[in-house]
Formats: C-alpha cells, structure tokens, sequence
C-alpha cells in the first residue's frame, strides 16, 4: 500500500526527488521509457510531472490481464493512521486499521499489536486474491496505482511540499482538478467501452474518500463549485453501478472482486461529505444527500455482499432505502449524468487559450507546479528560490515520476 500523503505541518521538511515508483507487484518498465504501444494524453503540459506519472500508469497497467486482477491491501487507507499520531488515538483505531485477515484473528477477542503496512514484504498488501480469499479489503491492481498516481497528482498540487504560498485556496483547486482529472479519465475510458477502466476509477475515489486526501475542497469558498463537482463524482458512481447492473455483474457472487468492498466504502465514508451537499436536489431522479442510500439499494437488490469499513452494520442499520427507487438501467442515461456534466463544464471550464471552445475542458494540470516556469515558482516560495533544482528539472524533461521523499 502507497505511503500516506504528507501534512501540511511536515512539509517543510520534505523534499522532492526524482526517481521511478516500484513496488513489488510492478512490471520492470522504467518510467522514462516510452512505449510505442501505449500513446500520451493530449491534455498535460510538455513537461508536467502529472503527465509523466499518468503515463508512467498506463504502460505500468497495459496488459489488462494483470491491471484488473484483484489483490489485497492490509488496512483501508486512513488518514489518522499514523505512528506519529498520538498513542490515544492509535489505541482508539487499532481495531478499525489493523490487519483482518480471519488466519489471524483472536478467539479471546484480545487486541492484537498492528502489523505496520511495508508495501507487502510482511503484510497482505499486493497479494493475489486466490492467497487471501476471505480477506475483506480487496481492489484492481489497477485500482490501487490509480490510487497512488492521484496521489502523487495531489502533491504536485500542494505548495506547502514546495516551500510556498500561492493564495489560500490553491490546494482546493489543486485537489480539484485532480477530481475532474479522475472523471475525464472516467469519460475517456467509456468512450473506449472499458467498463474494468471505469470501475477501476470508482475504486481509486473510493480509497480518496476514506483518507483525507480530499479534505482541502471542504474548505474552499467556492463552495458551488465543490458541491457540484462532489455531486457530479456521485452520479458518475451511480452511472458505474448502473451500467454493471445492465450487464449482469451485480451479484452475490460478483466477478468483480471488490464490488462488495467498494460499495461498503462509498457508504461508510459518505456521511462526513454530506455537508458539501447544501442545496436542494435539482431533479427527481437524483437526490445526492442521499447517495448513501442509493448504493446501499442496489446492494440490497442484487444481494451483494457487502463488507470492510469497521462498524458497518451499525451505519447500515441507520439507513433506510424502503423508500428508494432505482431507475432502470435500461434507461439511456438513468442519472442524468449527461445533462450534469455539461453544466459543470459550462459554469466551471475553461478554454485551451484564447478560443473559445464549445466544449470547455475540465482536469489537466494548471495547478501542478511543476508545470510552472521557474520564474513563477521562485515568485511564491518562501525563500524566492525555485524549489526544483535542475537534478528534478532534467528528470521531469525524461519523463520521470517526482515523488515526495522525507529530508
């Protein structure tokens, strides 16, 4: 499992490094290789370390045999857990983050030390599913790089990492792009009949959610823009489940490995996101403050077996779907995805230039500072030097990935 994301309160003493991302479950391909079987997105800047890092996905994830296969991970991707966090809140989590694999759970009921997450050396990360069938924290091989690339997506969007002050709601629009990032990768993917692509995106926000990595858009004053971009992510979710549901895979026995354990996440974790949903709901269709709601009906209806997050079946109890009616997946578009993503294009795009595009472009990498010129870097940093050195300039210009490395 990736290595969590930096604080704010550690950043300065964190530095940027240039070098390829492997863990054990990889290809060996080095990320500054290009292969001529895997083509470059159009919508990131000529040296842009988002570019470098979605393309260091998509060679890593090209053989979709082995991208949407289904591995463990040993705990759910929590913000708190950390072992600089105080010894009162580790012992209030270590029943909720530790490993739960049922070969290691205790008759007596006693609390067992946490094992530390190494990536998989020691613990349940990356392993196949066959080794660990009743392990419940289950996603792609590709849902947990499209994970760690959003995260590495996030730092290149957080100038406190860099040394420097931008305006107080940069990271918030930093961490918004990257959504919109995430549901153009969505589009492209349907547009390419990929439905595995598509899920593997709902298991990557899904993870997102249960940190902290989006908490910056909860504080932005752009408040209209928040709740229309979270209401769009949760039709897009919707979208995703309806489509499975059409072509049968909504089961209690699902081929999709991790259904059960993504649909749980989205349930769980969506309470605390409740409260950027301020405004009525604009259609009957979809109501979002209660999304919650909705997924847990679909489960309902197709028995899915749902399971992960701790005190589900308390959170579950608290929600009542008598009343919920799905539309039918038969329906050309059952969510009115369509109609809500051109609106949030019309108010909250922007146009390639000086033309005015029909359709404006959501996502790309304007707030990814290493996209910025020198110049406009040293202008925001607080010692009025340019934070990359040119050991991380020449490396962005390979095509290597920048990840943040501890000082």
């Amino acid at each position: 499992m990736p290595t969590k994301r930096a604080r704010s309160s550690s950043a300065s003493s964190a530095s940027m490094s240039a070098s390829p991302t492997t863990t054990p479950t990889t290809t060996n391909i080095p990320h500054a290789d290009e292969d001529p079987e895997v083509p470059k997105s159009k919508r990131w800047s000529e040296v842009s370390g988002s570019g470098n890092a979605d393309y260091s996905y998509r060679v890593r994830m090209k053989d979709p045999e082995a991208a949407y296969s289904f591995i463990t991970i040993c705990r759910l991707p929590n913000s708190d857990e950390d072992e600089d966090d105080d010894e009162d809140e580790d012992e209030d989590e270590d029943d909720e983050l530790g490993d739960v694999d049922e070969n290691e759970s205790n008759a007596n009921n006693e609390k067992q030390p946490q094992r530390p997450c190494d990536g998989g050396k020691t613990c349940l990360c990356n392993k196949p599913l066959a080794e660990h069938p009743d392990h419940p924290f289950i996603i792609s091989r590709a849902g947990i790089h499209k994970h760690s690339t959003a995260r590495i997506y996030l730092d290149l969007r957080c100038p406190d990492i860099f040394g420097m002050y931008v305006y107080n709601d940069f990271e918030s629009y930093g961490v918004m792009e990257v959504v919109e990032n995430l549901v153009t990768d969505w589009i492209e993917a349907g547009r390419e009949k990929n439905w595995k692509e598509q899920w593997v995106i709902i298991e990557a926000i899904a993870m997102m959610l249960t940190s902290d990595s989006l908490n910056p858009m909860q504080m932005c004053e752009d408040s209209d823009r928040v709740q229309a971009l979270f209401s769009l992510v949760l039709r897009m979710v919707l979208s995703t489940i309806s489509n499975l549901e059409r072509m049968g895979l909504l089961k209690s026995e699902p081929e999709i490995k991790s259904l059960g354990f993504i649909m749980a996440l989205y349930i769980a974790n969506f309470d605390r996101w409740r409260q950027v949903l301020i405004e009525e709901p604009t259609g009957r269709k979809f109501n979002p403050d209660i999304f919650d709601e909705y997924i847990l009906a679909y489960a309902q209806k197709y028995d899915v077996p749902l399971r992960g997050p701790p005190k589900l079946d308390d959170i579950i109890k608290h929600i009542d779907t008598k009343d919920i009616k799905l539309p039918s997946c038969e329906l050309k578009d059952p969510w009115g995805w369509t109609k809500a993503l051109s609106e949030y294009r019309k108010a909250h795009g922007y146009n390639r230039g000086f033309v005015e595009m029909r359709s404006k472009l959501i996502g790309g990498d304007r707030y990814d500072i290493t996209t910025w010129s020198p110049e406009e870097r040293k202008e925001h940093s607080f010692t009025k030097r340019d934070p990359l050195g040119k050991t991380e300039l020449d490396a962005l210009k390979q095509g290597l990935v920048l990840e943040l490395a501890a000082a």
